[in-house]
């Protein structure tokens, strides 16, 4: 998370304050994260070696040596993944990108651009669907693959500077395309919107088999009002999806809340105390 006045910290699940500030706010980042161009999403690749800083001003953190190592990506992306061998690739909205990960002589001159590398891809016509916009993408390390939705479509292609795609699944019928997409090896997750949002969750990362559909998710919790009103809290409007390492899907909704989503439980997560869930926490880490 961002800390103004700090820079970027790995939030130990406690306090804030007493986090690892993990990219400081120095003169030396201080065009990548003041307030006007901070990043504004986060992603680590599998190893915990490089963070992928990138909204107004993309860039790429090494842990290891504790330096940008990446900048110049186009500011219009908006899903990414790193890979472990030092590979980014990035979704625009009819594009995508990939970028090696190197050392970027132009951070000392203070300036941002370097295209050293950068690739751009316009997916045609693979198998049924009629492309569109790229909603999500998605990285199966065990296999070195990539999953993207795109349009009415999810396809996959191996991780790599040269991408080659095939169909994995195309959703039925007309106008419906993904709007949001999560996978974490074991089960898929995903909005589509038809002039009504849905919500399809399957049991394998290839998608195959009757998906669940539903309209709402219900998270299983009540909710009590200070008149003594009870409602049903229900997930029904979705703006980011992400599973963590231990199986479990944070669903950002319209308010800015992440509510934490297992049909099987909540995993891990002990220091989380007071947080909607739809489980009780277990008292121990798994």
């Amino acid at each position: 998370m961002r800390l103004e006045d700090k820079g970027i910290a790995l939030f130990n699940g406690t306090d804030v304050n007493s986090s690892e500030i993990v990219i400081p706010q120095s003169e030396q980042y201080k065009g990548f994260l003041n307030y006007g161009n901070r990043g504004n999403n986060i992603i680590c690749s599998p190893n915990g070696r490089y963070l992928l800083l990138y909204g107004d001003t993309p860039l790429v953190y090494d842990m290891q040596t504790k330096e940008v190592v990446r900048t110049g990506v186009d500011n219009t992306i908006h899903d990414a993944v790193l890979i472990n061998d030092g590979l980014l690739i990035a979704l625009e909205y009819y594009e995508m990108i990939t970028a090696p990960i190197h050392p970027n002589p132009s951070l000392d001159s203070g300036s941002p651009i370097n295209q050293e590398g950068v690739s751009r891809y316009k997916v045609d016509k693979v198998g049924n669907g009629a492309g569109g916009e790229f909603c999500s993408i998605w990285y199966d390390e065990p296999s070195n693959e990539i999953y993207v939705a795109l349009g009415e479509q999810v396809l996959k292609s191996p991780a790599q500077p040269e991408l080659s795609f095939k169909e994995i699944y195309c959703l039925p019928g007309e106008n419906k395309k993904f709007t949001r997409y999560a996978c974490n090896g074991q089960r898929v997750f995903a909005v589509t919107d038809n002039y009504q949002k849905k919500f399809y969750e399957w049991d394998n990362k290839e998608m195959t088999g009757e998906p669940k559909i539903s309209q709402s998710i219900d998270t299983g919790i009540t909710l009590t009002s200070s008149f003594g009103l009870t409602r049903k809290f229900v997930i029904s409007d979705v703006q980011r999806l992400y599973y963590d390492k231990a199986g479990n899907l944070w669903v950002q909704v319209a308010d800015g809340r992440f509510i934490i989503y297992n049909p099987d439980g909540i995993k891990g997560l002990t220091k989380l105390k007071g947080k909607y869930t739809k489980h009780e926490l277990p008292k121990e880490e798994d």
